[in-house]
């Protein structure tokens, strides 16, 4: 088992190389049916939102949520590897 200074510096090294944030997309480049996919755009995870679904106050305190979440080494859940969209139709 991992010693705390270890599982503390495995926390520090994994957020200094993850990213998060959410962005708006116009609809027209959002997936039919989709409100929220996840992306991996050049290593930062983005949770691309379709325009006028949420307002730009809540964008803003998500994204300052989203820092903590990985300032404290729970994100990334797991790897994504790829541009294109991981979704669920609403």
């Amino acid at each position: 088992m991992a010693d705390e200074g270890t599982a503390q510096r495995r926390n520090e090294s994994a957020s200094a190389h993850a990213s998060v944030r959410v962005e708006f997309v116009p609809a027209e480049k959002m997936p039919d049916g989709c409100n929220v996919v996840l992306l991996n755009v050049g290593g930062a995870h983005v949770v691309a939102v379709r325009e006028r679904q949420m307002t730009e106050d809540l964008r803003a305190e998500v994204n300052e949520l989203l820092e903590g979440v990985v300032a404290c080494g729970l994100w990334p859940p797991h790897p994504v590897d790829t541009e294109t969209p991981r979704s669920r139709p609403h």
